[in-house]
C-alpha cells in the first residue's frame, strides 16, 4: 500500500516567508538593541557580538535567495510489490 506523498508546494512558500519574517524581527530587535547604545552604554564585548550577529543575519538575508530550492530531497520512488 504505497502511495505517492502528496506535493509540498504550499509549504515550501510558508516556510519560505515564515523564515525572512523571523529574519526581519531578528534584525529590527539586534537594530533596536544597538540603538539603545546611544543612551545606554553597553559593555564592549556586547557592542561587538551585537554587531557581528547584524552582519551576520543580513549576510543571511541577502544570501538566502540563493539557496532557495537547493538541498532538496528527490520524489519519492513507488515501487509495486
Amino acid at each position: 500500500m504505497n502511495a505517492v506523498a502528496p506535493v509540498r508546494g504550499t509549504w515550501d512558500k510558508v516556510e519560505f516567508y515564515t523564515s525572512y519574517f523571523l529574519l526581519i524581527v531578528l534584525v529590527t530587535v539586534i537594530g533596536m538593541r544597538l540603538s539603545f547604545d546611544t543612551v545606554w552604554q553597553m559593555p564592549k564585548v556586547d557592542l561587538m557580538l551585537s554587531v557581528i550577529a547584524l552582519v551576520l543575519v543580513v549576510a543571511g538575508l541577502s544570501l538566502g535567495g540563493c539557496f532557495v530550492g537547493k538541498g532538496k530531497a528527490p520524489a519519492p520512488v513507488v515501487t509495486k510489490g
